[in-house]
């Protein structure tokens, strides 16, 4: 009496294959297991922050179908690469009630997620109503209790790399059919849907470039689909298909691309702004010093600006506070000014000339400074003297933050590095100190 078919499959073992997780063998052309389980997690934390992003509104900002249509087809991406991950497949083959069970949820999710992210992009361009949701949502779970009713009825032993192990097995092959033509028509439409978008509505151009981003990771996946479908025909037609770095790349390529262009316009104006912060940041250190010095001596220049910054992103504050520190600075030079007597700029200049000094400017800026705080401490005042001219290379351009910051930065270094303006305070010093003794 012949056995029935489920007897035979239940008995047969799945043919040899080229596989890098057999260590006897070692002939694996791909990543090995270590390497893939690292990178797969690392684009499935990638999808759920891109997920995380889209939840958090905006100010002022409401919440839309299409918005929560792509969190939950992120979310769920990120749970489906997760779940596909060798390391995570390992663990599961322990516990999973069914062999293979943990790779039928990760298949679901990856439908799951292709069903949100095309009821978003159907609500946004063709205004789909609650009917042709519910088709596609009973057409996804027709399939899905269909792939698992497969799965079940096979039978089959565990295995990491299901479709090369069994897809020559009649069962299997309905299975990864079912599995890659839904993939295959929801991105498909997904794609076409996305340049019909693009190509009708006026977008901003950072809106527009996320748009072309994600596009070109559902391109991404329909080719990933399509190389596990020629996988699949080839492993159906009895060859011997060795895993290969081709499937996990595109894979991986394709979830990091479209959870980038998802929400591109979230964290590429951080990216676009992160030089202007550092250049603010790097000019408000370089102040420091002189700022110090200078507010010590003259307190009452310093202002509150508590709460100001609360509202202004982190660029924008820091170039705020590298505004405040050069006003309060300059400021205290304005009240320091009728310390220093009219003629200290004269002879500043004469023995700037004399030593031949370079930016003679910033040395006489930076003396006329010192000799105003030593005057300040010895409680010397002298008439107020007009302000010094400003240089002409500085009148040739607009003002601008980081050239006064610049500037400044130079008058500070000038101030306490420089040999000239010692040599000048010190004179200033003694002339100060002597004629309080001859008087």
């Amino acid at each position: 009496m012949r056995p029935p078919p489920l007897a035979c499959l239940r008995t047969a073992r799945p043919r040899p294959i080229l596989r890098c997780s057999t260590r006897r063998s070692g002939r694996r052309r791909g990543l090995c297991p270590g390497v893939t389980s690292a990178l797969t997690y690392l684009c499935s934390l990638g999808a759920l922050l891109a997920a995380v992003t889209k939840l958090r509104l905006p100010p002022g900002g409401s919440s839309t179908a299409s918005r929560r249509y792509l969190a939950a087809a992120l979310a769920t991406l990120s749970l489906s690469v997760a779940m596909s991950a060798p390391a995570t497949l390992a663990l599961a083959a322990e516990i999973e009630p069914i062999p293979n069970g943990a790779q039928l949820l990760a298949h679901s999710l990856t439908m799951l997620s292709a069903f949100c992210a095309l009821g978003m992009i159907e609500h946004a361009v063709a205004q789909r109503g609650p009917r042709r949701v519910a088709v596609r949502a009973a057409t996804l779970v027709l399939c899905a209790a269909a792939m698992t009713f497969l799965l079940f009825t096979a039978d089959i032993a565990h295995h990491g790399d299901l479709a090369n192990a069994y897809g020559h097995y009649p069962v299997i092959l309905t299975y990864f059919s079912l599995y890659l033509g839904y993939l295959s028509w929801s991105l498909g439409r997904f794609v076409w849907l996305m340049h019909r978008y693009t190509t009708t509505h006026q977008a901003q151009p950072l809106m527009r470039h996320g748009f072309q981003l994600t596009v070109l990771g559902a391109g991404i996946g329909l080719f990933w689909v399509l190389w596990q479908i020629t996988g699949l025909v080839a492993a159906a037609a009895g060859h011997h298909v060795a895993p290969d770095a081709i499937s996990d790349v595109l894979a991986g390529a394709a979830v990091v691309t479209g959870a980038a262009g998802a929400t591109l316009a979230s964290w590429m104006p951080v990216v676009l702004a992160l030089p202007r912060w550092l250049r603010a940041e790097l000019a408000h250190r370089r102040l420091r010093m002189m700022w110090s010095e200078l507010l010590t001596a003259v307190p009452h220049v310093a202002f509150d600006a508590a709460g100001v910054t609360t509202a202004l992103r982190r660029a924008e504050r820091a170039e705020y506070k590298l505004y405040r520190r050069i006003v309060e600075i300059r400021d205290a030079e304005l009240a320091l000014r009728p310390h220093a007597p009219p003629e200290a700029r004269s002879k500043i200049q004469a023995a700037a000339e004399a030593h031949g000094a370079g930016e003679p400017e910033v040395l006489i800026e930076a003396a006329e400074l010192g000799i105003a705080l030593d005057a300040r401490q010895t409680k010397q005042r002298r008439p107020a003297c007009p302000a010094p001219p400003v240089p002409a290379e500085r009148l040739v351009e607009p003002p601008d933050l980081l050239r006064e910051a610049a500037w400044l930065a130079r008058v500070s270094t000038a101030l306490h590095r420089s040999d000239l303006v010692a040599e000048v305070r010190a004179e200033a010093a003694q002339a100060w100190n002597g004629t309080a003794a001859h008087e």
